[in-house]
């Protein structure tokens, strides 16, 4: 499964996080603001892609890192709570 692939399913999955990422991923860095937070896309390469949802008291980064075998996806969580 490419990055793209795994980016759609991870939006299918993730109602609401979803609602914060992109329609469609860029092959880009891009930042923006949606109401109180800020959705950072880093690529490092092509092969490496770092989304960072910044909120209020939370922080969600979620790693997707291409292999051969495939993406892996690893999400975090840092709660202030």
């Amino acid at each position: 499964m490419s990055i793209n692939n795994a980016y759609i399913k991870l939006k299918e999955i993730d109602k609401s996080g979803g609602t914060f990422l992109l329609p469609d991923l860029l092959a880009k860095n891009v930042t923006r603001k949606i109401d109180s937070r800020e959705v950072n896309y880093k690529w490092n390469g092509s092969e490496i892609l770092k989304i960072t949802v910044a909120m209020e008291n939370e922080t969600v980064n979620y790693t997707f890192k291409q292999d051969p075998a495939g993406t892996n996806l690893v999400i975090e969580t840092d709660s202030q709570y």
